[in-house]
C-alpha cells in the first residue's frame, strides 16, 4: 500500500470550495463551502478523524496548486512509477 497526500494552500482550497457548483449533485457530496465551514472541517478532520498523520507520513505528496489537468497528469506519473 502506497500513501498519496494531495496538498493545496488553505487560501487557495478555500477560493476553490467557494466556487464550487453543486449541480447534478444530489448527495450533495460537492456543495460550495464558505471559508469558515472549510476551515472548520479542517480542524475536524486533523482532530477528529486523525487525518494529520497520514498526511505527514505519506510515501507521495502533490502539491495541487494548478489546474485538474495538472494534477491527474502528477498522479499518472506517481502511479507509473510505483
Amino acid at each position: 500500500m502506497h500513501v498519496l497526500a494531495v496538498y493545496a494552500p488553505p487560501a487557495l482550497r478555500y477560493e476553490r470550495l467557494e466556487s464550487r457548483k453543486a449541480e447534478n449533485d444530489d448527495k450533495k457530496r460537492f456543495r460550495p463551502f464558505t471559508k469558515e465551514e472549510a476551515k472548520s472541517r479542517d480542524y475536524a478532520e486533523i482532530e477528529n478523524i486523525e487525518k494529520g498523520g497520514p498526511i505527514a507520513m505519506a510515501d507521495f505528496t502533490i502539491i495541487n496548486t494548478g489546474s485538474e489537468e495538472e494534477l491527474k497528469k502528477e498522479i499518472n506519473k506517481i502511479l507509473k512509477n510505483i
